[in-house]
């Protein structure tokens, strides 16, 4: 009796942690997707000035990532997951020029993004 008792504790608490949406992802978890560009409307034009995509992960969480070089003028996200965001700064450091981001944006700057980061809670 104390045995079933003990296990259908431990189980509903096993499925409580995991089903946490407040908890932090696995470290290897994708948790951003979006697409930069070097022009300032995501493409949307003639799909010229596509640099490429960005996949970020739980463990990315928090760091400062530099844009490889001064081109990148939007961004287009994607999706998310595990309540992550992705943040666009307009400096090399994360520092200035603050910037959110959603689902399905293209986000805009009217010279370039230096840096970004992804915040998860």
């Amino acid at each position: 009796m104390h045995f079933s008792v003990a296990f259908t504790t431990l189980t509903a608490l096993a499925m409580g942690v995991a089903a946490d949406p407040n908890s932090k992802p696995p470290p290897n978890a994708n948790v951003i997707s979006a697409r930069i560009w070097g022009d300032s409307d995501c493409g949307a034009k003639n799909n010229d000035h596509n640099l490429g995509e960005v996949t970020l992960h739980g463990s990315d969480d928090g760091k400062c990532s530099k844009f490889f070089d001064d081109d990148v003028k939007s961004v287009k996200q994607y999706e998310h997951d595990y309540n992550c965001k992705l943040v666009l700064y307009s400096d090399k450091n994360c520092k200035r020029g603050k910037k959110d981001i959603k689902d399905g944006q293209c986000r805009a700057t009217s010279s370039h993004f230096g840096s970004y980061k992804v915040e998860c809670k």
